[in-house]
């Protein structure tokens, strides 16, 4: 799935991404885009994301349109619970590619492990407390996909003598 920036070429007809960026300055940090998907028929408002780059601490974060998936120094986050309700109306092939493509931080941990405390991870992706509880949440969500091992909380060794005395036959 291609992802295109601020506008897609006309004669694009398949499935796709748009991402259209906007002057939201995060302490010299811009890194905030517009979220929509196009199925090849219509499209859909998913909603808005930060893309973090690794690489710069300030200025515009800039994304090669055109291209199948991130590569490996950004990662994204959306920034509200309805964008990724958003993703979970769509198909779960769908919304997984689409979280896949934007290498989204609250779906992988180890895309989360690797940025979140990165000064511009901070300073960006999670400056409002609607981001954070959009992490929270989408991890949340995610992280159900995963069976967890259930450990018992306690444990102990139990003996005890019956007195047979009192059993009558």
């Amino acid at each position: 799935m291609k992802i295109y920036i601020d506008q897609a070429p006309v004669n694009i007809h398949g499935k796709h991404l748009l991402l259209k960026k906007h002057d939201w300055d995060d302490y010299s940090y811009k890194s905030t885009f517009l979220l929509t998907y196009f199925d090849g028929t219509s499209d859909k408002y998913i909603g808005e994301l930060k893309i973090i780059d690794k690489n710069i601490e300030e200025g515009r974060v800039n994304v090669e349109s055109g291209i199948e998936q991130l590569n490996d120094n950004f990662c994204s986050l959306g920034q509200s619970k309805e964008y990724y309700s958003n993703l979970r109306k769509l198909s779960g092939k769908i919304e997984k590619k689409i979280l896949t493509v934007l290498n989204d931080s609250a779906f992988d941990k180890i895309i989360y492990d690797e940025f979140y405390q990165l000064p511009q991870y901070q300073s960006s992706a999670v400056r409002f407390t609607q981001a954070e509880e959009a992490l929270t949440f989408a991890q949340e969500i995610y992280s159900r996909n995963k069976r967890p091992k259930i450990k018992p909380c306690h444990s102990f060794p139990y003996t005890t003598k019956l007195n047979l005395s009192l059993i009558h036959i």
